[in-house]
Order: structure tokens, then C-alpha cells, then sequence
């Protein structure tokens, strides 16, 4: 018998890092983690690799998927380039595999178009994976902000999953 593939699945924008680790198609572990800013980039950097090889180091993964969707050059992107280069870097030591999506080419695997919004996008992921409908089922927007990221670290996980399984 074959061993589930260990995947984890990141975001990351203003801040936050949405994060969802798979065992094959399982959904094994998600959530939302807050870097710390400290008012400078380096103290920024600092704590988000800090968490991301924490994440790493706990969910042990074969493959990292990451959504890759910010202008390089937009203040919002630090987190992105972070992740990126950190990535990167443990790809070079031969650790992980390295898979990147554009935010267009999940939500069209998911949905069939590239301007699926993010509500709906949330509303698939929440379908295929019931356990997340409480954090689907928000009225609340800064609800509907944070739980955002969680949705598109596993929307990044399916696309992995249906580019695996060849059914893009």
C-alpha cells in the first residue's frame, strides 16, 4: 500500500498566512496564523519564517503549495516574497517540492472561471470539506477576512490535488 503524500498548502497577504495541510486528499490540519509586523521589514521577515518553518518543521510535508497572487512590488507582497524565498531555499537543500498557482488558475480549477469571487470560491471549498462550513458561515466581515485565508490555502491544496490527479 502507498503512503499518503504529506501537502501543505499556504497564503499569505497583510499579514496573515493561511495555511492547510493534506494527507493525500485528506484535509489533515488548517488555519489562520498573525505575523507579528514590528514595524520593520527585517523584524517582519524574521517572524514570518519563524512561523513558516515552525508550520514546516510540524506538518513535515513532501510538498508546499503556494498561491502565488501579489504584485512583487506592492507593500501587501512582503509576506509573499518571504514565503518565496524561504521556500526556495529549502527546495535548493532538496527537503520539499515546490508548487506555485496563480490566484487566477485556482479559482478556475475550482470553478471553471478565472473571476470566480472569493465568497464563492469559499462556499466550493466549505462544500468539499464540511468541517469548514463554521467558518464559512460568518455574517461578520472581519470574520469573512480572517477565515479568507484559510480558504484560499485550501483552495490552493484541491488545485495541487486535481493537477495531481489530471483532472484540470
Amino acid at each position: 500500500m502507498q503512503r499518503a503524500k504529506k501537502i501543505l498548502a499556504i497564503t499569505s497577504t497583510n499579514g496573515k498566512l493561511g495555511f492547510a495541510a493534506f494527507e493525500d486528499s485528506l484535509l489533515a490540519d488548517y488555519g489562520v496564523k498573525t505575523v507579528y509586523r514590528g514595524g520593520t521589514t527585517d523584524v517582519f521577515s524574521a517572524n514570518f519564517d519563524r512561523i513558516v518553518l515552525r508550520l514546516i518543521a510540524d506538518k513535515n510535508p513532501e510538498i508546499v503549495v503556494i498561491e502565488v497572487d501579489a504584485d512583487p512590488r506592492s507593500k501587501k507582497a512582503a509576506g509573499l516574497k518571504a514565503l518565496l524565498a524561504l521556500t526556495r531555499r529549502m527546495v535548493a537543500k532538496g527537503k520539499i517540492e515546490l508548487q506555485e498557482y496563480s490566484r487566477k488558475q485556482v479559482r478556475k480549477s475550482l470553478s471553471g472561471t478565472e473571476n470566480c469571487p472569493r465568497r464563492e470560491v469559499a462556499r466550493i471549498v466549505a462544500e468539499r470539506y464540511p468541517e469548514l462550513k463554521s467558518c464559512f458561515k460568518r455574517n461578520q466581515k472581519w470574520g469573512d477576512r480572517y477565515y479568507q485565508h484559510l480558504f484560499e490555502a485550501v483552495a490552493a491544496g484541491m488545485t495541487y490535488l486535481q493537477y495531481r490527479d489530471g483532472n484540470s
